[in-house]
């Protein structure tokens, strides 16, 4: 958690072998109500994981959320890889990001 709040975690640059990816979020202020999801989506937008937590039964000070996926056999494909995370609220979406990298 200490790489997160100082904002380290997630800069190394991932490589063809990298043993997994993953993609993570730290949301803070969330309701009671809330659905969080996240997915990472393949150079070709396949996802290949996705998490979606159920409604929060309470307010959330603060909430981690995750998702990730073992490497192939094969290794991951070179290209543009796509986290998305999103909150909705009702059925609303009330916040989207999107984020992404790089796998030479």
């Amino acid at each position: 958690m200490g790489q997160i709040e100082s904002g380290e975690a997630g800069h190394d640059q991932p490589w063809v072998n990298a043993e997994a990816l993953v993609a993570f979020v730290r949301s803070i202020g969330l309701k009671a109500g809330d659905v969080q999801q996240i997915a990472i989506h393949a150079p070709d937008g396949q996802i290949i994981a996705a998490h979606m937590d159920a409604a929060l039964d309470r307010n959330k000070a603060q909430s981690m959320l995750f998702v990730g996926k073992k490497r192939p056999l094969s290794g991951w494909a070179l290209g543009r890889y796509q986290a998305s995370y999103r909150v909705t609220h009702d059925g609303r979406a009330v916040l989207e990001k999107a984020f992404e990298l790089t796998v030479e």
